[in-house]
């Protein structure tokens, strides 16, 4: 997939009803597009790695083998969810964090549908690869990707 695949992807796995409640600012524009500018720092920051450093490029594509997807969609996707479950902030109850989960649940599912990979589930990209941003370096295989989504939620 390309990165306007990507985008696509992302953009067509979110329902208006959801840009909308989960807006920032009353405004679902700013919101789908917030989220979608994470993964796509993110998948910058992963494909700068892939084509400047063999060891990155190694490291990505033993990503991409070890999880069954393409390490573009690693990268942009797990910015993309990692931004969606943090907005819009802390004073959530636990019914809506709940509702929250579930909802990313079914983006995740309607992204392994529109990119036809059974491999992108949403319990790895929400336990696991949209965590990454939040926490310390798993490992050393998970650097590139830890990195991709930390630098993109901070900037």
């Amino acid at each position: 997939m390309d990165f306007k695949d990507l985008v696509r992807v992302a953009l067509s796995s979110i329902t208006f009803r959801e840009g909308v409640r989960e807006a920032k600012i009353r405004s679902p524009q700013s919101f789908a597009f917030h989220t979608i500018s994470v993964g796509t720092i993110a998948y910058e920051i992963c494909r700068t790695i892939y084509e400047k450093s063999d060891i990155g490029k190694k490291t990505l594509d033993e990503l991409a083998k070890t999880y069954g997807i393409p390490w573009e969609q690693l990268c942009f996707f797990g910015g993309f969810i990692h931004d969606w479950n943090k907005l819009p902030g802390g004073d959530e109850t636990k019914q809506s964090l709940t509702e929250k989960e579930k909802e990313a649940r079914e983006i995740i599912a309607r992204i392994a549908k529109l990119t036809e990979n059974p491999n992108i589930n949403p319990d790895l990209f929400i336990r696991k690869i949209a965590l990454m941003a939040e926490g310390p370096l798993p490992d050393t295989l998970h650097l590139p990707l830890w990195i991709a989504i930390k630098l993109g939620d901070m900037l």
